[in-house]
């Protein structure tokens, strides 16, 4: 097959789509693919990382097979080229992902696991990115592993199928702005651009729903369950030039239809839509312990502080089904879950209600769930599957702390 032969390519492949750019970018991928060859491709790659950077650890083998497979299948390794040397463009290429798309087919190994290998393809930048703020070794190696992961993960969350489908979440590790600083990981993020929070500078908070469509029950609009926009409003902050008003959120996160003002002679404002803060990820496994929480988040205070001064955070955020308070009615003030859930103030916002069936039920992306038949083998697991049965979900909410 000619390489050059995109259309070809795509046939082969099952490409459903592919974003205008990658298409004109193609000859020169193919140029670069024929002159140099492919390093993403080439298993002697993951022995240089791993014998550079120690980051492959057991996976290293697993990571070669599938180098050597892509290799061998030239419609492949002109799809992986032509990924690599797109997402050299750091700008552009994270907000492509949406726009690539595969044919479902049945399982392909190689094929649905090459991209794993396209993220690994830009790790030296990366690494140089981060040891010129200074940041220790041993933390840029954990970071820049990171990706190493996704293959394991995509298996846990789809039976055990081979796959990789977190390029566009790994994007921030290619980055160099996703950390894993003990139990928890955190990423280089804003504040919430639906909210404002004022204080009186006594250690007193005020936050107003800013710009945000809302249900008559108090959540955001459009999500599950909360469609209908009868009896909805629109929560807006006004200012004047002595006080500003607007909608508050609510200690459950939702937006009170009533409206509070704060004059400025007390009230200043503290956080914005573009304030720099420190966005809280929770891996899988390990316990997630009080102590090991509140370790992580130390960490974090000084590390990002230490190596990220232009980047001043003034507070921690998190987007999650952990965010939902009916989590501390299910499993009792006691749980882990509860105790994290607690740090947070919370805000609502649009919500599907289903990713706790992915990451915790481990469904994948299951389009239809049926109830009756969820796993019940742990406390979480059966009072979650009570609450879906009963009516309920579990609400991914934002939240936020200083």
């Amino acid at each position: 097959m000619a390489i050059t032969d995109l259309a070809l390519i795509k046939e082969r492949i099952g490409v459903a789509a592919l974003p205008e750019r990658w298409e004109a970018l193609f000859p020169e991928a193919a140029a670069e693919l024929e002159s140099s060859g492919c390093r993403a491709a080439d298993p002697g790659y993951y022995d240089y990382l791993e014998n550079r950077y120690g980051m492959m650890g057991e996976r290293l083998g697993e990571y070669k097979k599938l180098a050597a497979a892509v290799r061998d299948n030239e419609a492949l390794l002109g799809l992986l080229m032509l990924q690599v040397c797109a997402m050299r463009d750091r700008n552009a290429f994270p907000g492509e992902l949406a726009l690539f798309k595969l044919e479902e087919r049945e399982p392909d190994p190689a094929r649905d696991s090459f991209q794993a290998l396209t993220c690994l393809s830009l790790t030296d930048r990366t690494y140089r990115l981060l040891k010129k703020r200074g940041i220790p070794e041993a933390d840029v190696r954990r970071a820049i592993a990171l990706p190493v992961g996704g293959l394991r993960v995509y298996r846990e969350r789809h039976g055990g199928r081979n796959g990789f489908d977190l390029l566009g979440w790994f994007q921030l590790s290619v980055d160099g702005k996703l950390f894993p600083l003990g139990r928890l990981e955190f990423e280089l993020y804003h504040f919430n651009r639906n909210a404002a929070v004022f204080t009186d500078g006594n250690g007193n908070y005020v936050n107003l729903a800013s710009d945000l469509a809302v249900h008559r029950s108090g959540h955001a609009l459009g999500s599950a369950g909360n469609l209908d926009p009868e009896g909805g409003f629109v929560a807006e902050i006004s200012e004047t030039d002595s006080a500003w008003e607007g909608h508050p959120f609510l200690e459950d996160g939702r937006v009170s239809r009533d409206k509070v003002r704060l004059e400025k002679t007390k009230w200043r404002v503290f956080l914005t839509g573009e304030t720099p803060a420190i966005n809280v990820h929770i891996p899988p496994g390990g316990g997630l312990t009080p102590e090991k929480a509140g370790e992580a988040i130390g960490r974090a205070r000084d590390f990002f502080s230490r190596y990220f001064p232009d980047k001043p955070c003034k507070c921690f955020v998190c987007q999650s089904w952990m965010m939902d308070p009916v989590l501390c009615e299910l499993l009792g003030e006691n749980a882990n879950i509860s105790s994290f859930n607690r740090r947070f103030k919370k805000m609502t916002c649009k919500y599907s209600g289903r990713d706790i069936f992915h990451f915790v039920f481990l469904l994948g992306n299951a389009k239809e769930i049926d109830y009756t038949s969820l796993d019940d083998s742990t406390t979480l697991k059966r009072r979650v599957k009570e609450l879906y049965l009963s009516g309920g979900c579990v609400k991914e909410l934002k939240g936020w702390f200083v």
